[in-house]
């Protein structure tokens, strides 16, 4: 039987993001978090301690994927 699950990741405009950084702790993900940029299609992976400014971008490229 299938299981439904739903993922939901915390979200904002790039904008938001960058104010979230002004909050001591709100700019930070915990490790293996998703932060996702509603206005960009950019997201980072957090390690539970680096701000989100200083998170490099995550990145899919379609050659990752085979099929």
């Amino acid at each position: 039987m299938p299981v439904n699950t739903l993922l939901q990741l915390r979200r904002g405009t790039a904008q938001q993001w960058v104010d979230a950084n002004q909050v001591a702790g709100q700019g930070i993900l915990y490790n293996g978090e998703i932060g996702y940029e509603t206005d960009t299609g950019r997201f980072k992976i957090g390690d539970g301690f680096t701000a989100w400014s200083g998170i490099n971008y995550a990145s899919v490229l379609p050659e990752d994927f085979s099929g």
